[in-house]
């Protein structure tokens, strides 16, 4: 039936057909570990790593010196221990032993000076060589069936959404280090890739696109074709470390979030059916955020590695220590013993060096001679998480993400939103859901349905891409996996060319910021009222909004007005702005996330009022739209920006905020502000985000606290200083004051490709 289909639609339904067949997920028998010979404990040699471990940071590049690669004669408790690589002031970490048991992959570095890199020794100890080099750092290395090598590398030489460290996604490599080639296009972390049963690489990756911060798992195909999002979807833990065991299940370290040390409760993970929960098998262990910097509470565990008779080889640290060593796990999460502890060092990364059979080869469906991929979707409308009614999606908007260049190391928005994206172009949906377009290859991606009003509906959360030549398929937008909808016709869009996404740069629109596209709108339109005068000092911002464009903290007065009282993260629909420049409030398909409860509803006519005979036009009402659509950014990597310096003030004016604001005053956390703002909980970043470097008396901070009759704002009920004589208000101005002498004049990077 699919034959006729020309230019190559049949490889795409072929895709989409094989996924609806599988349930979106290929599985195969598991391979067990071992090769199946009789395994005797004592006479099973381990590797592991030693570490002078002091703290991490969600991901493992950082460097203490005095680690070393380690080697025990048994897996027993009688086990002795050889130091393998001898370092007097280097580090190791990163554990692989090859499929044959005759050699070991790890990373390394020598000293301070030099940077991670891959290395492989005999697995008797002998024959030490160093495999990759240059200033990158190369980490999490793993042996592939087909004889490559896969890792982790800060090679594309990008810094991450959030931390701003340099980010290290996946690469592959021949055994002796040639051919490097990077096969993922997150913007953030990947780490401990491992392979799967069916061949695939299975690996937890740093999602913090938009308000998320967690480490679901993925599969890709070692090509870098089929990203797929294995388990953590609709879960809102981490999962660090994952193992496959012999049944097909995966073992992993449960997190409740990003995780500085990688530490926590075991959980087994049922990947052939995604619907169900994964099992914490150490419930005694609190699932909770592990900063060792901080605390040393809890028991914990790290490195789950399956052993041949069922249990497993574990890191662990008893409660109140940080002195992680080997034990040996039952798989119910009981009987814990101990294998060996040096407690001068932390032992991560054990593995028994026993051989293991090869998983499949699955073979590249890449085209290196293209420089495109296709993206088939059969259905937009079949999704768990929302109920979008039909005929209601007008069109598919694809968003590239722009990765922070090395030298992008400040932040462009407020909180939750960390990246710079641009709007690619729309693919129409069809009458039955369907979509097909062709885009750009080796670029993140993520996609937004846009409804009938021009408006987004719903938001993906994940970044995907296409490889060169890749057809890639799916049902529906986070449908339920174990759902095989009939395919009884040829889905519409399959019957047309895709459409071109991001393949012509004049149809490429520029990434929507507060600085370049939405001040001048508020300068034209809107300042005149929303400000403060010069002259007239009577004179308040209308609604207590102040639109000006200010210097404050990092951002100006308008962008930190508007963000924390009526912008919602990424939702104009739930945007108490988008209501009221268009003088309507809006249906939601999707959950908000807002930095601030929003409202719930709209108060007053449209704005600007008609009475002042000022309009926006649709083109500006569009543009403020998409700007929240993109994230609400302040600026883009290159744009110009100040940010406050020191200020000896600022110790005084942090007591005065919190015992004039935050005790039990109207910032108590139960009652709620006219801006929502529970100091309590974001004391310090409002502290310093509410206050007006050009005008320092207009600052929100005092104007809000201010009575009325002294000039304060009318909404905010400020009785907390009756008049600016009030020592601690001075105190708060003099703060303001000294931090606007001595604000920086800071740049956020050269992204090139603009």
């Amino acid at each position: 039936m699919w034959e006729k289909q020309p230019n190559g639609f049949t490889r795409a339904l072929a895709c989409i057909t094989n996924l609806i067949a599988l349930g979106a997920v290929a599985l195969v028998p598991a391979v067990a570990r071992g090769d199946g010979a009789a395994f005797d404990p004592t006479e099973t040699k381990v590797v592991f790593t030693g570490r002078k471990y002091e703290a991490n940071h969600l991901f493992e590049i950082r460097f203490y010196p005095g680690g070393n690669l380690f080697m025990l004669d048994s897996l027993s408790p009688a086990a002795r221990a050889r130091n393998v690589t001898n370092l007097k002031a280097g580090d190791v970490q990163d554990v692989e032993v090859s499929y044959d048991a005759t050699k070991i992959l790890f990373s390394m570095r020598r000293d301070a000076s030099d940077t991670w890199h891959l290395w492989q020794i005999n697995a008797d100890g002998g024959g030490l060589a160093q495999l990759t080099f240059g200033p990158q750092d190369d980490v999490d290395p793993a042996y592939l069936p087909d004889g490559r090598i896969m890792f982790c590398s800060t090679r594309p030489g990008f810094l991450d959404e959030y931390h701003r460290e340099p980010a290290a996604v996946l690469h592959v490599m021949n055994p002796d280090g040639t051919e490097v080639e990077q096969i993922s296009f997150n913007v953030s972390h990947d780490v401990t890739p491992t392979v799967l049963s069916d061949g695939r690489i299975l690996y937890p990756r740093w999602e913090h696109h938009g308000p998320f911060n967690r480490f679901p798992l993925f599969a890709i195909n070692p090509d870098g074709t089929g990203l797929f999002q294995y388990y953590g979807a609709r879960e809102r833990p981490s999962f660090y470390e994952p193992q496959e065991m012999a049944d097909g299940r995966l073992v992993a370290v449960l997190s409740p979030s990003a995780n500085r040390f990688l530490a926590g409760p075991l959980a087994i993970i049922d990947g052939t059916n995604v619907s169900t929960s994964h099992a914490v098998i150490t419930p005694e262990v609190k699932m909770e955020r592990v900063y060792p910097d901080r605390t040393a509470a809890g028991n914990k565990y790290r490195s789950p590695y399956p052993l041949p008779d069922g249990r497993l080889l574990v890191s662990y640290a008893e409660d109140g220590a940080w002195d992680f060593g080997i034990y040996t796990l039952g798989l119910d999460g009981k009987n814990r013993q101990l294998v060996y502890n040096n407690p001068e060092l932390m032992e991560f990364n054990p593995q028994p060096i026993l051989p293991r059979k090869k998983q499949p080869v699955i073979p590249a469906h890449t085209d290196a001679s293209k420089s495109t991929g296709t993206f088939f979707g059969m259905d937009v409308y079949l999704n768990s998480l929302t109920q979008v009614p039909r005929g209601e999606i007008k069109s598919l908007r694809v968003v590239e993400g722009l990765p922070r260049p090395s030298d992008g190391d400040t932040k462009v928005s407020i909180n939750r939103i960390h990246e710079v994206k641009r709007i690619l172009g729309e693919v129409p949906i069809q009458a039955d859901g369907s979509f097909y377009f062709e885009a750009p290859a080796n670029t993140p991606l993520h996609l937004q349905t846009i409804g009938q009003d021009g408006i987004m509906l719903t938001n993906q959360r994940t970044w995907v891409w296409l490889r060169p030549g890749e057809n890639r398929g799916c049902v529906g937008c986070h449908e339920v996996r174990e759902s095989k909808p009939a395919v009884k016709t040829t889905p519409m869009a399959l019957r047309h060319p895709p459409t071109r996404i991001g393949l012509d740069p004049e149809t490429v629109q520029a990434p929507i910021t507060f600085v370049k596209d939405i001040q001048p709108i508020l300068s034209r339109k809107c300042v005149k009222c929303h400000s403060y005068s010069d002259t007239d000092l009577d004179k308040l911002p209308a609604g207590g909004l102040d639109l000006a464009p200010d210097d404050s903290f990092a951002y100006n007065v308008a962008y930190a007005n508007l963000r924390y009282a009526v912008v919602a993260d990424s939702s104009p629909r739930t945007s108490y702005l988008v209501w009221k420049i268009l003088g309507k409030k809006l249906a939601s398909y999707a959950r908000a996330r807002a930095r601030r409860p929003q409202k719930t509803e709209l108060k007053g006519g449209i704005m600007p009022p008609p009475k002042s005979g000022i309009t926006l036009s649709g083109a500006e009402k569009q543009t403020i739209i998409k700007w929240i659509e993109m994230g609400a950014v302040y600026r883009d990597y290159e744009t110009q920006g100040y940010q406050a310096g020191s200020s000896s003030k600022a110790s005084a004016a942090a007591m005065v905020f919190a015992r004039r604001c935050g005790n039990a005053a109207c910032h108590d956390g139960r009652k709620a502000s006219p801006l929502d703002v529970n100091l309590n909980s974001y004391g310090m970043p409002i502290m310093r985000e509410s206050v007006n470097y050009t005008h320092p008396e207009n600052s929100l901070l005092l104007r809000a606290a201010l009575s009325q009759r002294a000039g304060g704002l009318p909404h905010a009920g400020g009785d907390t200083f009756q008049d600016t004589s009030d020592a601690d208000y001075q105190t708060l101005l003099a703060y303001i004051r000294e931090a606007a002498k001595n604000k920086q004049k800071i740049r956020l990077g050269n992204n090139a490709g603009y």
